[in-house]
């Protein structure tokens, strides 16, 4: 059953008649959410640790301790300065464009939301109880090398394939299953 090759040439194209609805709603929430950042701490080029603080920016002793389990998700869309959304912003673009119209809206806030969790679950773990995180960065990285296997993968670029290997098909863990049985 699996023991044939079978390349992405049979996988349907992507396509920009799927959409990149979800791209362009994710980048609407982190600049309605940094505007309101903006206007909670009175500047609008950096945010005081205060305001994010109590907008959801997460630690370990909030998180872990105190049972605010929220801040693994709200800490995603908050920002620490104009800079760091703007650069998050232009990552997440630059992703979604190629990836949600490859694998759809689903699968793109799949690995969005995965990337949240595990970037929070390392910052965390890793940073020290009281210092705050905030930023996408970990969820657009969930996202980045299943955008640029799929950019890669057209015409000057050898075609991606899927090897059968002791009945399962091998894949990056962020792919979603792309290749027939």
């Amino acid at each position: 059953m699996f023991d044939r090759i079978a390349s992405l040439e049979d996988a349907p194209l992507p396509s920009a008649e799927r959409g990149r609805w979800a791209t362009f709603a994710c980048l609407a929430v982190l600049a309605a959410v940094y505007a309101v950042e903006a206007l909670a701490s009175g500047g609008v080029l950096s945010i005081d640790g205060l305001t994010l603080l109590a907008m959801g920016a997460e630690n370990r002793r909030l998180v872990v301790e105190g049972g605010e389990l929220y801040r693994v998700f709200s800490a995603a869309l908050l920002h620490a300065n104009l800079e760091h959304v703007a650069l998050n912003g232009l990552a997440l673009g630059m992703a979604g464009w190629y990836l949600e119209p490859a694998v759809g809206w689903g699968w793109m806030l799949l690995l969005l939301g995965t990337g949240t969790v595990g970037g929070s679950v390392l910052s965390l773990t890793l940073n020290p109880p009281d210092m705050p995180s905030v930023g996408a960065s970990s969820a657009i990285t969930a996202t980045a090398p299943r955008s640029m296997a799929g950019h890669l993968s057209g015409p000057g670029f050898p075609p991606v394939q899927c090897r059968s290997n002791s009945g399962a098909i091998a894949q990056p863990a962020s792919a979603p299953p792309r290749c027939p049985p």
